[in-house]
């Protein structure tokens, strides 16, 4: 019999717009509000993240490649610059694995010099920042999985 008359009870909300209030019903509004604001709030940070992973990934990319573009320059102008590279068997794989050296004066005299001291310092400050260019790889390499939220 109750559940007779919990079916009509609901029925009657349903289509009457019959709202039965009992103590705890305002204070269930407010937790609904609440709710639904936080989900918002969740929702545009999601987002939001979503879309800092995409910059830092492009960042990231853009990065590799202009440090690898420094590489090839280095190879390229070994025989002007006061530079050498290590492991030039590895060319044909990439540029990831050679190593560029400063071979000319400890203090750099001419423009050229300068220059190559400066084209091999960049390319070795990279060197210190693998790892987290590494990290932010691995990081944009998962899918961000989340769920969107309804209001109530």
């Amino acid at each position: 019999m109750e559940s007779a008359s919990d079916d009509l009870i609901k029925h009657m909300c349903k289509r009457s717009g019959v709202i039965i209030k009992d103590i705890n019903y305002d204070e269930v509004k407010k937790l609904e509000w609440r709710l639904s604001a936080e989900k918002d709030w969740s929702k545009l940070f999601c987002d939001k993240l979503d879309q800092r992973m995409k910059e830092g990934k492009a960042m990231c990319f853009g990065y590799t490649n202009l440090v690898g573009d420094a590489k090839k320059i280095c190879q390229k102008f070994k025989d002007v610059l006061p530079i050498e590279t290590i492991r030039e068997e590895d060319l044909l794989l990439g540029m990831d694995d050679v190593k560029v050296v400063y071979n000319g004066p400890r203090h750099p005299e001419s423009r050229m010099e300068q220059l190559a001291f400066d084209l091999v310092s960049l390319v070795n400050k990279s060197a210190d920042l693998e790892p987290m260019v590494r990290q932010m790889k691995k990081m944009g390499q998962g899918s961000s999985k989340r769920k969107i939220y309804r209001r109530v």
